[in-house]
């Protein structure tokens, strides 16, 4: 019934305003900087390194709702998690943004350049279910809630700030979620850079032995 909707609602958020008070510290004019870089040119890193063919989604979260996903292991919407929606997000559904729109995840959902007492939040990189739902993006920007202990490949990485590293790790064990899926920013290009290489490298050792077999064409 009603009661209990808001009642369950108000715990939740008593109990994540509680959690979130326990982040503070004084400001890190380090982490500032780090922030602030990544806010201005990582989206377009992105966008420039990224292929369409991953068919990548991204999600950008405070650092309590990345706590509550990697410990629930589920990436779901507000609506799904107390009865209430916290964002244009309906029930069943979590919003999303391709490489070339990930700067409205990055900047809007992260709080890099927010209250700097407070560490960043987190970026979730989240594979889309299909090539229907990852070409149907622009209809809604939206995909279904994923559940990463039942498609544990579907969750490809957990980008954070250095700060935050050990910390959503642990969480992320916590959650029986691989710990190694969270890195910093740099860290995701470089190993997509290098999946990306020898990708390519094995693709040209066996067309070169495919040409053997035949002969040089």
């Amino acid at each position: 019934n009603e009661y209990k909707r808001v009642l369950q609602q108000e715990r939740y958020e008593a109990k994540s305003f509680m959690e979130q008070v326990s982040f503070l510290r004084r400001p890190i004019q380090k982490d500032i900087d780090y922030r602030l870089k990544q806010r201005e040119q990582y989206h377009q890193r992105l966008a420039n390194v990224l292929s369409h063919d991953e068919m990548l989604c991204f999600h950008g979260t405070t650092l309590i709702a990345a706590k509550n996903i990697l410990v629930s292991g589920e990436i779901s919407s507000g609506a799904d998690r107390f009865g209430k929606s916290t964002s244009f997000d309906p029930p069943g559904k979590i919003s999303v943004t391709n490489k070339d729109t990930a700067e409205t995840s990055i900047g809007m959902y992260m709080r890099l350049n927010d209250n700097y007492c407070y560490p960043a939040g987190c970026l979730f990189v989240v594979s889309a279910k299909d090539k229907e739902e990852y070409d149907n993006l622009s209809s809604g920007w939206m995909i279904k809630n994923v559940n990463f202990r039942e498609n544990p490949d579907r969750l490809v990485a957990v980008i954070t700030t250095p700060e935050n590293l050990e910390r959503v790790s642990g969480w992320a064990k916590e959650g029986n979620i691989d710990a190694t899926k969270v890195m910093d920013f740099d860290k995701f290009i470089n190993n997509y850079q290098q999946q990306k290489s020898r990708e390519t490298k094995y693709d040209i050792q066996q067309t070169m032995r495919g040409r053997g077999k035949r002969g040089l064409l």
